[in-house]
């Protein structure tokens, strides 16, 4: 894997480094083949720093590392591993291009998906400490909270790239959005939410009306998550606006979500 993201870094192949990468695969860890033995930390920075660069060796060796943790179970020290590993590509997205999305994506997907199985393990394995009452008052979510900060330096990253459109990272900023979203939902915390899509909101309107700028996906499950926030609003009138155009142009195909 690691000479295979070696050689997606220099095709700048964003779908092919993530895919070399990743962690999960749906929900699930990524299974390690059976005659891969399992490497150390410091041999796998090594092996990715030579195959994969400066910039780009460092986040490897975090993601693959943490893909032998969760593997090991460990759901909590592969979301630190993995926190690393997506600081470390914002900084690296500094100086990098629009074929860097699909990996922006992935991260940011995974960033998410890992800390809240890291909190819920860790809350099953407190419930069954106390099983004398009932915890459901206690539950942790300091993991998901760490997240949330990280992400948010993903969105502005995203959201402040000035290149143009077709080399732009720009277009991964609602992706991102959407994956906080989900967390100030998961959390309860619906007012976090405001402060973070007002720039959005702000004279923008007509980035949402096209795939010009934004996939038209993303705009779908922004403005369906946009709509139950405004719902909770008591906004009603722009409740609907919003969840009308996610229904309308949820594609046919995604059954569930229609």
């Amino acid at each position: 894997e690691i000479q295979r993201a070696g050689r997606c870094v220099s095709q700048e192949d964003g779908e092919g480094l993530m895919a070399a990468m990743r962690i999960l695969d749906g929900k699930r860890p990524v299974a390690l083949s059976g005659n891969q033995s399992p490497l150390n930390e410091n041999r796998i920075e090594k092996l990715a720093q030579s195959a994969c660069g400066e910039r780009w060796g460092p986040i490897v060796a975090k993601q693959l590392f943490a893909r032998q943790v969760v593997n090991t179970g460990d759901w909590e020290q592969g979301s630190k591993l993995g926190a690393v590993a997506y600081n470390l590509l914002v900084n690296a997205l500094r100086e990098e291009s629009g074929w860097t999305i699909p990996v922006i994506r992935g991260l940011s997907y995974e960033a998410r998906v890992i800390a809240e199985i890291a909190d819920s393990a860790q809350n099953k394995r407190t419930h069954t400490i106390f099983t004398g009452g009932d915890t459901s008052g206690d539950r942790r979510h300091d993991t998901v909270r760490d997240i949330e900060k990280t992400l948010k330096k993903g969105f502005t990253v995203c959201w402040t790239d000035r290149a143009v459109a077709n080399e732009s990272k720009k277009r991964a900023t609602l992706y991102v959005v959407v994956q906080l979203l989900k967390i100030y939902f998961h959390l309860n915390l619906l007012k976090l939410a405001q402060p973070l899509i007002r720039p959005l909101e702000t004279g923008n309107s007509s980035l949402f009306d096209s795939n010009r700028i934004f996939p038209q996906s993303d705009v779908v499950a922004y403005r369906f998550f946009v709509g139950r926030l405004r719902m909770f609003e008591d906004q009603y009138n722009a409740a609907e606006e919003h969840l009308a155009y996610a229904f309308r142009h949820c594609t046919k195909m995604a059954i569930r979500n229609k």
